[in-house]
């Protein structure tokens, strides 16, 4: 009889500001024998103490949305990538719209799982996270990667405040102001982004014209007329 193969545990550490997520969480994760979930937060700083002090996390499970007057889940996601870059980043969040998740692929998370998707799958996105593989929900998947369909026009018939902006000027757009515009481009309205981000309808505006200010562009419709010029990758431009 061939002898049974052991293979090391996923050690993972858990962030969400909701108790009772956390429990849920772990009580999923504990069904499988090759999962072990090593601790669990409800604040940012205790969470990145304990990963200072326990290297041997391979995947780390957090929220986008935490507690308030915290830092943000980009920010988190860029620190963790940053300071601990043999740890997985996996983000499960009710905040599951094409912009955020675009955002948090692109600064560092490996997988991203909505709260009100089958919560079923986190054990096999955290083995996929865990080989270095990307998770996203299909639907989700195809909508960040979906083609847009406005034509874009050529360099010459582009005004003169537009050319090279996606080169220069997109990247002097902060986290958040990329947030917005993405969510725009992807058809939200300002009320929607902020519902969706947890801010206020002032202060999402403020961002968008601090944006357009920053493009070179006046309106919504210059926005859209340039979508392909404003992203090198183009995800938050699905229609």
């Amino acid at each position: 009889m061939n002898a049974k193969i052991h293979h090391p545990l996923i050690r993972v550490a858990l962030l969400d500001d909701h108790e009772v997520v956390l429990f849920g969480m772990q009580q999923l994760l504990a069904a499988d024998s090759d999962i072990e979930v090593a601790a669990g937060f409800t604040r940012i700083q205790a969470f990145l103490d304990y990963l200072k002090s326990d290297p041997s996390i391979d995947v780390v499970i957090v929220d986008y949305n935490l507690v308030p007057g915290e830092d943000d889940g980009l920010n988190l996601i860029r620190r963790i990538d940053r300071y601990f870059p043999h740890i997985s980043i996996l983000v499960v969040s009710s905040l599951y719209i094409p912009a955020t998740v675009s955002l948090a692929l692109q600064n560092g998370a490996l997988g991203y799982l909505g709260k009100a998707e089958a919560i079923g799958h986190l054990p096999a996105a955290v083995r996929m996270v865990h080989k270095g593989e990307q998770w996203l929900e299909p639907r989700m998947r195809e909508k960040i990667t979906q083609a847009p369909v406005v034509c874009t026009p050529l360099e010459h018939d582009m005004p003169g405040e537009m050319m090279g902006v996606r080169s220069s000027r997109s990247a002097d757009l902060t986290a958040r102001e990329q947030e917005v515009i993405r969510g725009l481009l992807e058809g939200s309205s300002v009320t929607d982004i902020a519902l969706s981000c947890h801010r206020s309808i002032k202060t999402i505006s403020a961002q968008k014209q601090s944006a357009f200010r920053k493009l070179g562009v006046r309106n919504n419709s210059e926005l859209f007329k340039y979508r392909r010029h404003i992203f090198d990758d183009g995800s938050a431009c699905s229609s």
